[in-house]
Order: structure tokens, then C-alpha cells, then sequence
């Protein structure tokens, strides 16, 4: 690496042309890059999707998820199968293992669902399949209201949506509240009796009256025309008009069974923004795509739209992009702060503007070449390459100060500049280039790694491996050219030399006493290492910190089958209660019939008094008692995607029967209720909704002519009529729907009453063939692998959420469980223990790797495993600055455990490698002593530069600074107490080292010896003998 040197300082001009150009490109670079608060990731996932209007639960799970469970069995990659029933909607999550190709697995389960299509119920739709995407939550969210009353459904609809759709980083949008318009047939059952007709055939000459074929081709003159016949109906009249023909072969008009006219849908969704009725619009922006070019295409549309209509009222309520930018802006100001604060230190050890100066160049042009390189990776600046830059800042001057170093204690020795820079950098090649691979090769194991810590913590690594391979370069070619050229004079009586000096003696004394007694040392050490590991299991864990977005999320888990109306009553409560905390800027609510919560959003002010923790916890205290719904607040993370386990406990059981499921639910549900700290509970058994079955008799069916199944369809269609046809009426299309009036069969007494048409033409009326008898239905059905399961939440205090998470587990680990229920892992904790173990393999991986740079650099197995031992060492401080700080043990502070395998060495590797040196003209004592107190400024300089530019990431400074904190802390931590214990128990472990060994080979020395001697004196006897026999 020295030849680089050389070549750099014979040809300046050509260096300096380079470093232009890479200037130039980084910073070109960086207004092409995609920006998102993190990367991009994949689930293996995919869920299958199927309505089956006005069913149960139970009906759901009988006749549509069973049949779908069957299918999965035989698709490659497969690892689980969950089914969730609930009222209307069957929902299937498929996993997969990671590394499945998607794509082929979608195909074959197209394939495969559609084999079982024709045995799933005919009012059930065709199974969706959707490839789960982490990254399709809402980038944006819109909210349109009409300040003259005007549709605003249909402007979203026919205006708004396509405008918005067109924009090429929209992957879709939805629409959520508004009525929307069709045109209702209301046929009346009296008038229909009479003519022996019923829903469906009415429904049939609808559909075959408005229709548009083609027929052929003419010849007109010279010309071919194409001929098309068509029926079509263009206005309510014509629609009234359609001719029936009736059992009897008469014909007569539609108008003569049915009223015709328009009507809005009942609301199957309310929607509303700081309490007044809205139109929602949710945007999801494609894979890849950068959320901020977003943001200012939809505002674009926005403002153009709100110009041409100035009656609609169209506010952005959630922009994904506000927060990245935030988030981004304070991680490049914690980078200046880093760099602010490493120039300070190198200013203030070399007392020369000049020489923190030529260490502080190195640090911009790493930067901006770690940025060329990210670009051309496809990298994105978020949360975590910009963490990775700001840790990199404080190792990206190591090289340096310890070439710069080096250079002044050559010049001293009489050597020129160019000549000093050339031998300081030769002196130190071996020693910077080992130190930089052992910080380098502890992040390859990430490439490797396939699920979700891979996916966010890759470009962490690389980012890293690009900055610190730029470093090594200039810190061999920059420093050495500047340090010739601008001539740097170290002063040697600042207060800070004269302090490290000072220092340096006081440390040499106290070294030389503890090398008198190793062994203490030795024991001392060990005892405090074990005191930490056993500290470490009081250690918080969760799989990603949450950060503060200043949004919190309520829902509200109301009894199944309730109406709109008693919704919208709540939600009126629930608005009245957020809007009253002064903290809460705006909010909104919506809900849907088919759903059985309400949900809420609340975006709170930026110069808020509390953390928005606070807030939802407090929320979640003064709710807990609030009329006809369980309520759970959380402040939400978009930057944790959800995987945030927030103040909240979830246990999950499984087992082959669901009564006795419901009854170990409700052991769980007694055992913790009460339990201090805890604020809530809820169930997946919770409020079961009273459902009514209509009991067919087979044989008094049969007796007028039916079957059960006939009956059930027509009572099926009879409740939620059936789509006829769609027209175009004034270039609006609009669907015909055949429907019974709204205010018919209301009740169950109008149920059984009801008279329906039997195929000879009579009637019959449905008590005369059904009963109707009552039953609870459980809101959720879940089953995994063949097993029914159910969960219990508790909702936490978040005071004391970590205590009560124990002491919930402890409470539910004595429970007797009916025979055949057992506990198992919820999803967030398999997530978490997967994620957890594939870090730990990273670990060890990385750790042997780094052991293997060592020995082979040293060509010693000895003192490579003897640096090793600032590893452990180091955990001693990573885990006490973890527990004083609060911070949880994350996939993120992980990844710190991860970092210091690699960057703990490096002081140690600097100190043998020194220490090999000196040995060479002095005792092994001295050498280390003499090691320790030469080496004692640029260990303090490194390490005080690689700290100081993370505390400011330590402490969480910055909107979202929390993601990146438990890093940032674990490096901290780990940094000073290796730098401590290096400093004082390497050279006794060297000391133990070199004497056993030296002891061994003193041993070996003298079996030689001993071995030469009998054999001389055996040869001695022999030349006797032979002396004795010649007398």
C-alpha cells in the first residue's frame, strides 16, 4: 500500500485532479438519490382475499377458508398457512421462506385456487391474491370536503383519483366514505307474486335487454362498414319501459312490478377530518420511488385542482415526506455536528491548525466517495445508510491520525517532509490496513443474510465498508501529500501535551504495578465481565424501536353486527375527547360496516408539552372505561413499519376445539385483568356477535317444490338484491341494482313472513318451511397449520410495561389449560427470536473473521486470540450504558454488538503490533510499558473522535433519532471500556502470554539440552570402549 503513497507524492497534480472529480461526482450524486426514512423490504408473504357477503364467521371458515387451506399443500417454498374468518371476508396469509421467488409462487397458487373455485359458495368472489408489500402503506393522505354541498364522492371518483393516477410514482389510490349513486329497481313482492315472477328472472331480462354485439360487415359503395347491433337504455324512462314476459306469456313493463329511480348506497363507510364529513383518498407510492418527488406531484395536482374547483376543499392530512425530510435534515446536522466535534479534538491533541486540518480533508472526501459508491449500489439515503455515515465519521480519521502521527515522529527524526510523510505511512501500512479490514469483514456476514435484518441493515454494512475503504485510501494518499506540501509543526507545549504526557507517566507507573500482579488483574477483570453478562438479561428487548412522530392511532373494538349509526355515535364521542387535548392539532375518523372497530387518527402539534407516548398512554387510562367499545392507543411509527411492539402484551393459544379455546382465553382473560400495570384486555373472543339461523325443513321444502338451497338463495337475494346490468346515463355509468325496499324484512317477524315464489307459481311464506333459532358467533376465527387459535391483548401501562410483560408471562405459565390448548409464540416474538438468532450467527461469523485477519497478520495465533479479548471486554461497557440509558435490545443496538467485534481491535491490534516492534531492542516489560505510554495519544484520539461523533446519535437528537439510538450507545459503551481495558489489561494478557510461552520454550530449551548431553555421553562411552578394546 506504501507504493500508492510514492505515487501520490511524485504526482501531486494528478491527486488533486482526482479529488476534484470525486468531489464534483458526490455531490452530483446526491440529488439523483431516492430518499425514504428506510429501506425498502420484502416480506415473503402473500394473502388470498375472498368476500362472501352476509356470512358469518362460521359460515366463512366452513366454506370458504377450509377449502382454500387445502390448496397451499403442494406449493414450493411454503412454511405456514393462517386463515382468518371474520364476518363477510375471508383472509388467508400465506409465508414463505425467505429466499422463495415470489413470482413463481404466485403463479402456482393462482393455479392452484383456481381448481377449488367452483366449490366455494356462488355469492362468493374470486379468491385475490396479493403479494404482501411492507413498503404499500399510505405515502399520503388527502381529505375532500364540499363547502356548497356538491357530490364530493363523484369529483373524487371522476376528477381527483384519474388526475392523481396519472402521476408515474403512484402505485394506487383509495377511496374511502361518500355515498355512491346507482339506479334502484325496488320490485314489489305483491305485484311480482301475481305474475309468478320472482327476483332472478327479472334480474335475467334486465341483463338482456342492454347489450351491444357485433354482426358482421356491409358493403356500401366502395367502403366495408362494420355493423354492430345493440340495445341500450339511456334514461330512467327507458329502464321503466324494458318489456317482461311474464309465466303466463304475457308481456308487460318493468314499471308494472318495480319503481325505478335513482338512490344513493347506504353508507358501508364514515368518514370524517376535525369532525366534518369527508371523502378520504389514500396514496400509496410505488417500490423504489421517491416519496418527496411524490409529495410535490400531489401537491401539484392539489393546487390545480383547488383552482379549478373552488367549491371542493382538498387538505394533505398525512404526508410521508414531511417526516422524511425531517428525519434526514436532523441526521445530516448530527453529521456536522461529528464533524465539527473530531476537527475539535485534532485541534486541540496537535495544537495545529494546519494538522487538524489535512486529518480533517479526509473526512469530506470519504464522505462524498462513500456517496458515489452508495449511488452506484442503488442505495437511498434514510435512517439507516445516514446512521452508518455518522458512525463512519468518527472511524473515517482513525487511518489518518495515526499516519499524521507517525509522520511528526519522523520528522523529528531529522527526516524531510517528503520523506517523513513517505516512512510514517510505511511504518504504519500493515497496522491501519489490518485495523480496517478487521472493521470491515464483521459486516460480509450481512450480505448473506436473507430475512429482514439483511434487507435493513445491508446497506448499513456496505455503507460502512464503502466509507472505511475510502478512509484507508486517503488517509495512504491525502494526508501523506498534504502533510509534504503544507508542512505541518506539531506543538509539543500546548496544556494538552503537557496533560497527556503527564498522563502518560501516571499511566506507566500504574501499568508497570498491575504487569507485578497479572494475575489479580486478570481475576478482577473476568469478575467484572461476568457481573455485566449477568446485568444483560435485565435488558428490555423489542424488535424495533419506535420513534416519535407526533401520531397516535386509536382503535376501537365495538360489538360485531353494529349498525353505522351507533358507530357514528361513538366516533362523535371519541372526536369530542381527542379535540378536547390541547396537544392535538387535527384528527380523523373512520369506520366501516363490514369492520368491527373504529379507528382514529390524531396528529399532534410540534411544540406538544408531552412525548406522544405519554400522550397514548394517558389516552389509553382515561378510555378505559369508555361506553360499548375496548380502546387501544398507540403512537404510531411509519419508520418501524409497524414492527414496533409498543405498551401492549399479546398471548396466543391454539387448539383443536374452540369451546374449549374460548374457555382458556377467558382463564388468561380472569388471571391478568387486574394485574397492576395492566389497563385493558381484549380477546379475539371478545362480544361475539347474536346471530339468527333460519332452520330449513327438507321435507316441507320439498313439498312445494324446492330445495333448502333454493330457499336460502332466494332469502340470500331477497336481503341484498343482485346486480342487474350497468348504463351510461349523461356519460356517467351507473350500476342497476333489482333490491326489495330498504324497510323490508327489517325484522325477524317480517323475515318469517316474507312470501316467495316457488317454481309452479305459488307462494309460500317462509315460517312455513323455516324456523329461526339464535346463537353467538365469535367476531374472528383463526386457524394456523390446522389448529383453531386465539389471542388475549392487554393494553400496558407504559410506565411499567417491561415488569408487567413478565409478570403477565409468570402468571399465564401456571394456568391449567383445558386438555389439548397450549400456548404458542405470537408473530411480533417468532419475529423477533428469528431476527435475534440470525444476528447472533453474524456475530460469531464475524468475530472468527476478524480472529482470521489478525493471525494472519501477526503469523501468530497467540496474539491474535490475545486481541481478541477486547471483545468481551468491551460488552462489560455496552451493556451498562444500555441498561443507565433505558435503551432496549433491538435488531438495531444488535447491530452495535455486531460493529464493536470489528472496531474494539483495532487499539489492540496498534498495541501489539507496537509492542513487537520495541520488543526488538528492549525487555517485554519495557516494550509495553514504552508501547503504552507512546501509543496513549493516538488510542485517546481515535477513540474520542469516534465517540464524540456519536453522542449527538447516542442521545437521540433529531426527529426520529431514537431508531438509530441503541447503536449508537452499545458503540459508545463498548468503545470506552475497551479503550480502558486495552489500555490496562492487554499488556497483562501479553505479559501472561509471553512468559508462558516463554516458560514453554525455557522447558523445551532445556529437554534439548538434556537430550544433547545423553547423547554425547553416550557417544563418549562409546569412544572409551572402543579406546579400552584397542589396549
Amino acid at each position: 500500500m506504501h507504493k500508492l503513497t510514492k505515487l501520490c507524492l511524485k504526482r501531486p497534480v494528478s491527486t488533486v485532479i482526482i479529488i476534484m472529480a470525486l468531489i464534483l461526482f458526490g455531490f452530483g450524486s446526491i440529488p439523483s438519490m431516492n430518499m425514504q426514512l428506510t429501506p425498502d423490504m420484502e416480506l415473503p408473504m402473500m394473502i388470498v382475499y375472498t368476500m362472501y357477503p352476509q356470512a358469518g364467521p362460521e359460515e366463512v371458515e366452513r366454506l370458504v377458508s377450509r377449502k382454500i387451506e387445502n390448496v397451499g399443500g403442494t406449493i414450493k417454498g411454503l412454511e405456514s398457512i393462517t386463515s382468518y374468518s371474520m364476518e363477510n371476508v375471508s383472509q388467508m396469509l400465506f409465508s414463505f421462506e425467505y429466499g422463495t421467488d415470489m413470482d413463481d409462487a404466485y403463479m402456482d397458487l393462482q393455479e392452484e385456487l383456481q381448481t377449488i373455485q367452483s366449490e366455494l359458495p356462488e355469492k362468493a368472489s374470486t379468491p385475490t391474491v396479493i403479494i404482501m408489500d411492507i413498503n404499500a402503506t399510505d405515502s399520503m393522505d388527502l381529505s375532500i370536503t364540499s363547502k356548497s354541498g356538491s357530490d364530493v364522492l363523484n369529483f373524487v371518483n371522476d376528477t381527483l383519483k384519474p388526475e392523481l393516477d396519472k402521476i408515474t410514482n403512484v402505485a394506487s389510490t383509495s377511496v374511502y366514505g361518500g355515498n355512491e349513486q346507482y339506479i334502484s329497481v325496488r320490485v314489489n313482492a305483491e305485484r311480482m307474486n301475481q305474475y309468478g315472477l320472482n327476483m332472478n328472472t327479472i334480474a335475467g331480462f334486465l341483463g338482456a335487454a342492454n347489450f351491444t354485439m357485433p354482426a358482421g360487415s356491409v358493403e356500401m359503395g366502395s367502403q366495408t362498414l362494420n355493423v354492430s347491433a345493440e340495445a341500450e337504455y339511456n334514461s330512467i324512462g327507458d329502464i321503466q319501459n324494458i318489456p317482461i314476459t311474464t309465466g303466463t306469456g304475457a308481456v308487460i313493463h318493468l314499471s308494472d312490478v318495480a319503481d325505478v329511480s335513482f338512490s344513493a348506497k347506504e353508507a358501508s363507510s364514515l368518514s370524517r377530518y376535525d369532525g366534518k364529513d369527508n371523502v378520504s383518498v389514500g396514496i400509496v407510492k410505488r417500490q423504489g420511488s421517491n416519496a418527496v418527488e411524490l409529495s410535490r406531484e400531489v401537491t401539484k395536482v392539489v393546487n390545480r385542482l383547488g383552482e379549478m374547483y373552488p367549491d371542493m376543499d382538498i387538505i394533505t392530512t398525512y404526508d410521508s415526506s414531511t417526516a422524511i425530510i425531517s428525519s434526514l435534515r436532523s441526521v445530516a446536522e448530527t453529521l456536522v455536528i461529528g464533524v465539527v466535534l473530531s476537527m475539535a479534538v485534532l485541534f486541540v491533541f496537535f495544537g495545529d491548525f494546519k494538522a487538524s486540518l489535512i486529518v480533517g480533508s479526509s473526512m469530506p472526501v470519504s464522505l462524498l466517495a462513500t456517496v458515489i459508491m452508495m449511488h452506484a449500489s442503488g442505495y437511498s439515503l434514510n435512517m439507516v445508510t445516514m446512521g452508518a455515515l455518522v458512525i463512519g465519521i468518527g472511524m473515517m480519521v482513525d487511518n489518518s491520525i495515526v499516519v499524521l502521527e507517525m509522520c511528526f515522529r519522523k520528522k523529528e527524526e531529522g527526516l524531510s517532509f517528503e520523506d517523513a510523510a513517505y516512512v510514517g505511512v510505511k511504518t504504519v501500512a500493515l497496522s491501519i490496513t489490518a485495523s480496517t479490514l478487521t472493521t470491515i469483514v464483521v459486516y460480509f456476514p450481512l450480505a448473506t443474510m436473507k430475512g429482514l435484518t439483511g434487507q435493513i441493515f445491508g446497506q448499513l454494512g456496505f455503507t460502512i465498508i464503502f466509507s472505511l475503504t475510502a478512509s484507508l485510501i486517503a488517509a495512504m494518499s491525502l494526508i501523506p501529500l498534504c502533510f509534504s506540501k503544507y508542512k505541518p509543526i506539531e506543538k509539543k507545549e500546548i496544556p494538552v501535551s503537557r496533560i497527556v504526557h503527564s498522563v502518560g507517566e501516571w499511566y506507566a507507573g500504574v501499568l508497570r504495578n498491575v504487569l507485578h500482579h497479572k494475575k489479580i488483574a486478570a481475576l478482577v477483570a473476568f469478575v467484572i465481565m461476568g457481573v455485566s453478562v449477568f446485568c444483560f438479561q435485565f435488558a428490555h428487548t423489542e424488535l424495533m424501536p419506535a420513534t416519535d412522530e407526533g401520531v397516535i392511532a386509536i382503535t376501537a373494538n365495538v360489538r360485531p353486527g353494529l349498525g353505522l349509526e351507533a358507530k357514528d355515535e361513538m366516533m362523535i364521542r371519541l372526536e369530542e375527547f381527542v379535540g378536547a387535548d390541547p396537544d392535538v392539532k387535527n384528527f380523523s375518523v373512520s369506520t366501516s360496516s363490514g369492520t368491527a372497530s373504529i379507528s382514529v387518527s390524531a396528529y399532534l402539534k410540534k411544540d406538544r408539552s408531552r412525548a406522544t407516548a405519554d400522550i397514548a398512554n394517558e389516552w389509553n387510562k382515561e378510555l378505559k372505561s369508555f361506553e360499548g367499545a375496548e380502546i387501544l392507543c398507540s403512537s404510531s411509527s411509519t419508520s418501524t413499519m409497524g414492527m414496533s411492539g409498543g405498551a401492549s402484551k399479546q398471548i396466543d393459544i391454539k387448539g383443536s376445539n374452540l369451546t374449549d379455546l374460548k374457555e382458556a382465553i377467558a382463564q388468561i382473560d380472569d388471571a391478568i385483568r387486574n394485574m397492576p400495570g395492566v389497563i385493558s384486555t381484549s380477546s379475539s373472543f371478545s362480544d361475539s356477535a347474536a346471530k339468527a339461523k333460519v332452520v330449513i325443513d327438507p321435507i316441507k321444502a320439498a313439498a312445494v317444490g324446492m330445495t333448502p338451497a333454493q330457499i336460502a338463495q332466494n332469502l340470500y337475494l331477497m336481503k341484498t338484491g343482485t346486480k342487474a346490468m350497468e348504463v351510461s346515463i349523461n356519460d356517467k355509468d351507473y350500476s342497476v341494482q333489482v333490491e326489495y325496499p330498504s324497510d323490508m324484512m327489517t325484522t325477524v317477524p317480517e323475515m318469517l313472513n316474507t312470501a316467495m315464489a316457488t317454481p309452479m307459481g305459488q307462494s309460500v311464506i317462509l315460517s312455513d318451511v323455516a324456523e329461526i333459532v339464535y346463537a353467538d358467533s365469535p367476531q374472528m376465527i383463526t386457524r394456523e397449520e390446522g389448529f383453531y387459535t386465539a389471542s388475549l391483548t392487554a393494553n400496558l401501562d407504559i410506565n411499567d410495561q417491561y415488569d408487567t410483560q413478565d409478570a403477565i408471562d409468570e402468571a399465564v405459565d401456571h394456568l391449567n389449560f383445558p386438555r389439548g390448548i397450549s400456548r404458542t409464540q405470537d408473530m411480533m416474538t417468532e419475529m423477533m427470536t428469528e431476527e435475534f438468532t440470525a444476528i447472533m450467527k453474524s456475530i460469531a461469523i464475524g468475530i472468527w473473521l476478524v480472529f482470521m485477519v489478525m493471525a494472519m497478520q501477526f503469523e501468530s495465533l497467540r496474539y491474535a486470540g490475545m486481541v481478541m479479548f477486547c471483545v468481551p471486554f468491551s460488552l462489560i461497557g455496552s451493556i451498562l450504558l444500555l441498561l443507565l440509558s433505558q435503551s432496549t435490545l433491538s435488531m438495531v443496538s444488535m447491530m452495535g454488538f455486531l460493529m464493536l467485534s470489528g472496531i474494539v481491535v483495532n487499539n489492540g491490534i496498534l498495541y501489539v503490533d507496537t509492542t513487537n516492534q520495541y520488543r526488538q531492542t528492549m525487555s517485554t516489560e519495557d516494550a509495553l510499558v514504552e508501547t503504552g505510554k507512546s501509543r496513549l495519544r493516538p488510542i485517546l484520539m481515535t477513540t474520542l473522535t469516534t465517540i464524540l461523533s456519536m453522542i449527538p446519535l447516542a442521545i437521540g437528537v433529531g426527529e426520529n433519532g431514537a431508531l438509530m439510538q441503541g447503536m449508537a450507545v452499545v458503540i459508545v459503551g463498548g468503545l470506552i471500556a475497551s479503550t480502558i481495558l486495552t489500555l490496562i489489561l492487554l499488556p497483562t494478557f501479553y505479559m501472561i502470554i509471553h512468559k508462558h510461552s516463554k516458560a514453554k520454550k525455557l522447558k523445551k530449551k532445556r529437554k534439548l539440552e538434556a537430550a544433547q548431553e545423553r547423547q554425547q555421553a553416550a557417544v563418549e562411552g562409546e569412544d572409551v570402549g572402543d579406546a579400552g578394546c584397542d589396549n
